[in-house]
């Protein structure tokens, strides 16, 4: 599984997160407005960034999941004249030991990239700089906004002593890109090339095409933005987002086989997935474990009500051996079966992103969702959580201590606010499941200070 570091800067509650480690499951706690979904948001928004059909848009801050509104609304503290960063450590080469003597800048693949984004005369963040960084924490090259929209460009490779006229023309395609999205590619080469050797009427471009040596120089150059542009955008690409509310469950739903992979931001989609993609197959059965794991139901079904008709009903099997309409099961199944469903159909290496699960679950079922997080990991998934459940936490830990998840399998960041700024700080699991360091403060304090209360009154009712 890939692993990645994420770096947000003067982002909303953020001034700098530092380096954060997302690890197979990487669990965010912390009181309310501490920041924790601060932390996500900027993956949210580059990724319905990637997902616009307008290449132009470096920031989308409006789509499918997430509004963040205007530049003032989301850059840290509202300075406008502050710039955001957000990083993203490749890792392409990790745990490669530091040689003593390093190779000249361009000899290693990049390792980190940042995507710098400042206040536009709309109002709305544009792509200021890009800049990417070798394994070894060089500078590998860096575009800059000019005055009138192009980009500058700061190389560090070493220039060859001799400029011939091919390098020179594939130097002024270089700056004469423009951005695709936030990222650059490197498809200036094969206009250059079309320029060299395709004219009209030849019919030897295929051999003078073949007899064209690109300049390591420039070759250099192709490669580090095609590895960055492709490392992120599947990054980006693999993330599925769940948000805290999800949709209240219908009576009827209508068939939509588009809607077949991904449930929604809100669940929206769930009903969909079960039609189309929950038959008698594996799926099928290890829904039907997890609904009973959850007390929930014991089996499910998807049907039409026509066979000429796109309307559908979502019923379980409950406890009274007959089946009921979802809309007419409890709340909180509603809230739970997207998730469950989600991960169960999710590819290896899919990122899930979700907030607070534990809405409408008892303690029980709060509990539960500690194990359904685990066999999304052993499935090979990973997932991003935001959570205030003490119950989901200390299941987490009873599995690690049980041999069923490894510690350095969980990251738990604690997420508080130090003056205007969130910071996050990790909070370590040994194999034993027992946490390590320094506790935040009021770490779980509420669940701790009732139990204080309930057994001070106890004694006090002992002693009356």
């Amino acid at each position: 599984m890939s692993t990645y570091e994420i770096r947000i800067q003067n982002f909303k509650s953020f001034y700098d997160s530092k380096w954060i480690q997302l690890r197979p499951l990487t669990i965010l706690l912390g009181p309310n407005n501490a920041g924790k979904t601060s932390f996500f948001l900027p993956l949210l928004a580059l990724k319905q960034t990637i997902d616009s059909p307008n290449e132009e848009i470096g920031f989308k801050t409006k789509g499918p999941y997430v509004d963040l509104g205007l530049y003032r609304d989301i850059v840290h503290r509202h300075v406008l004249s502050k710039p955001m960063k957000f990083s993203l450590k490749l890792l392409t080469e990790r745990g490669r030991k530091r040689p003593k003597s390093l190779e000249p800048v361009g000899s290693y693949p990049p390792g980190e990239v940042t995507f710098e984004f400042s206040n536009s005369s709309t109002g709305y963040p544009e792509l200021r700089s890009f800049e990417v960084r070798d394994i070894y924490d060089r500078l590998f090259l860096k575009r800059t906004r000019l005055e009138k929209g192009k980009f500058g460009l700061r190389y560090k490779v070493k220039r060859p002593e001799e400029h011939t006229p091919l390098l020179n023309r594939f130097l002024k395609a270089i700056k004469e890109q423009d951005p695709y999205y936030f990222l650059f590619d490197d498809d200036f080469i094969v206009e250059v090339l079309k320029r060299e050797v395709y004219t009209e009427g030849t019919r030897s471009a295929d051999r003078k095409l073949n007899e064209v040596t690109i300049p390591a120089y420039v070759a250099k150059y192709s490669a580090a933005v095609r590895i960055v542009l492709m490392a992120t955008w599947s990054f980006l690409d693999r993330i599925l987002f769940l948000g805290p509310l999800r949709q209240a469950p219908q009576r009827y739903y209508e068939s939509n086989e588009e809607a077949t992979s991904y449930v929604g931001p809100r669940g929206e989609h769930t009903a969909n997935v079960l039609l189309h993609r929950f038959g008698n197959t594996a799926a099928s059965k290890n829904l039907k474990k997890w609904l009973g794991m959850f007390d929930l139901a014991s089996d499910f079904k998807a049907e039409s009500q026509r066979r000429d008709s796109k309307m559908f009903t979502v019923q379980l099997k409950t406890g009274t051996a007959r089946f009921v309409n979802v809309a007419d099961m409890g709340f909180g199944c509603s809230q739970l079966l997207p998730l469950i469903v989600q991960g169960l159909i999710a590819k290896k290496n899919t990122l899930i992103i979700a907030e607070q699960p534990e809405i409408h679950l008892n303690p029980k079922l709060q509990t539960t969702v500690g194990d359904l997080l685990v066999h999304f990991v052993k499935e090979g998934k990973q997932v991003l959580l935001e959570t205030h459940s003490e119950h989901i936490i200390l299941r987490l830990r009873t599995l690690v201590a049980e041999g069923r998840i490894k510690p350095d399998q969980v990251a738990l960041y604690f997420v508080e606010k130090k003056g205007s700024a969130s910071k996050m700080r990790a909070i370590q699991i040994d194999a034993k499941g027992r946490m390590k360091g320094k506790w935040p403060k009021d770490f779980f304090a509420d669940g701790l200070q009732q139990a204080v209360k309930l057994a001070n009154a106890q004694m006090k009712g002992k002693l009356d």
